[in-house]
């Protein structure tokens, strides 16, 4: 480990094009799903590409700690952050599950469970895992489970900067606790006491712990900590083979193996581009950092690109195996265009407009809290 102190620790291209690859892992994933259920149901499935999910888990707990450390026992900062994380997730999600509710009314035949429930839509919004149609804990945009572990992870980390404790500290022992409480099945216990809780105590899951890994390699980036650059190299080399190795050996995920299996290289990788940072950027700053950029519409928005290309080629009647790395391509790419276009036209506009407003909001709080103490 070397000690190297970098600017622009908050945006570093190698990390967004990280995330650019957690994205696509997951557009592939449920892409070869799509060809498997709609198209030919001999052709597998690569369900490596779940581990997007796991490296997003790692990438948020990173950028928690290097966008507000520099603010820590500040007055005020919890809520500062909140919000920001607020603006950050919701506005994008919502328009996402409102579309999601009336593509279900308008185009059931193209929804794989075109039924809606009440009290699961109002639960999708408030990122409260709720029973679906087919007794699944997933909101009704199905990708959107992630996001009740990103809220939770939220909850936590604002609850630490209000109580100005120390905040990685406080946090990953808060995350580790209730990992380990999972061992317990509190999900099973709350089922008995009230089947409604019963979804909501699967959020305690060991998959908390590709947080506090991502938080770690936080903490050692602020402090200018970086792995030489073989051993960054090495690293970066054997946490592709990891997840590699993870669908060659059909690895099946239990409780605690998934962080293992795919929160660790997902975490080495994220370590591996941080301290590569300055021989990754020239190559990364293009198209890797702009599919990083957009990597939250591409997520939540693949979904919808989906199932229309696989309409398309069953009418096309490209149905053959031979046919299904077109597909597999076209379902990348339309899904990556698709969300670069959101990216560009919806979510970064909107999220300079709210954020500007809660920013001229903070400061005249601000302003009124000096007044009154002067």
């Amino acid at each position: 480990m070397g000690r190297t102190h970098g600017e622009g620790i908050g945006k570093l291209v190698g990390v967004q094009a990280l995330r650019g690859l957690a994205a696509m892992l997951v557009v592939y994933y449920h892409a070869t799903q799509m060809v498997h259920e709609r198209l030919d149901k001999t052709a597998g499935i690569f369900e490596s590409g779940q581990a997007g999910v796991d490296i997003f888990f790692a990438i948020s707990g990173f950028v928690m700690v290097v966008t507000t450390h520099r603010h820590w026992g500040r007055a005020g900062q919890w809520l500062d952050f909140l919000m920001r994380r607020l603006i950050r997730i919701v506005p994008l999600y919502w328009a996402a599950t409102l579309l999601k509710i009336v593509a279900t009314l308008a185009l059931p035949a193209l929804t794989s469970h075109p039924v809606l429930d009440p009290w699961h839509v109002t639960a999708s919004f408030l990122f409260i895992p709720a029973w679906d149609a087919d007794h699944r804990p997933l909101p009704l945009l199905p990708v959107g489970w992630t996001l009740n572990y990103e809220m939770l992870f939220y909850l936590l980390f604002a609850t630490a900067l209000a109580a100005r404790m120390r905040t990685i500290l406080g946090v990953s022992l808060l995350l580790c606790g209730l990992s380990l409480l999972s061992l317990l099945h509190p999900g099973a216990a709350a089922g008995q006491l009230l089947p409604a809780l019963e979804p909501v105590a699967m959020l305690v899951n060991p998959i908390l712990l590709e947080f506090v890994m991502g938080m770690t390699i936080g903490w050692c980036a602020v402090r200018g900590i970086r792995l030489s650059p073989r051993l960054a190299w090495l690293a970066l080399v054997c946490g592709l083979a990891a997840l590699a190795a993870s669908e060659w050996l059909n690895v099946v995920m239990g409780t605690f193996s998934r962080p293992f299996y795919w929160g660790v290289p997902g975490a080495m990788l994220l370590l591996a581009t941080v301290s590569l940072e300055a021989q990754l950027r020239k190559f990364l700053a293009g198209l890797p950092a702009l599919l990083g950029d957009a990597s939250y519409a591409i997520y939540l928005g693949h979904g919808f690109a989906l199932p229309f290309v696989g309409v398309a080629m069953g009418k096309l009647g490209l149905i053959a195996p031979a046919w299904q790395p077109l597909t597999l391509l076209l379902s990348c790419v339309v899904s990556a265009l698709a969300g670069v276009v959101v990216y560009r036209l919806f979510e970064q506009p909107l999220t300079t407009r709210f954020s500007g407003i809660w920013r001229r909001r903070r400061e005249r709080l601000a302003g009124a809290v000096a007044e009154q103490a002067g």
